[in-house]
């Protein structure tokens, strides 16, 4: 089998495609999961300053 770049079966060329379409879903993954923790702690940030302004305000 002759692995120079000019001579790449196309078989080889579609795996190496694969490859890299799923190390770039695997970081689209990861930087869904992320961007939802953050998102999800922004909130419960917010909501806990609004109950505490609301506490302040009622005691």
């Amino acid at each position: 089998m002759n692995m120079s770049p000019n001579h790449l079966n196309s078989s080889e060329a579609e795996a190496a495609k694969q490859r890299a379409n799923e190390h770039a879903r695997q970081a689209q993954r990861s930087s869904f999961k992320s961007g939802i923790l953050t998102t999800i702690i922004i909130a419960v940030v917010i909501i806990g300053i609004l109950y505490w302004v609301a506490y302040a305000r009622t005691s």
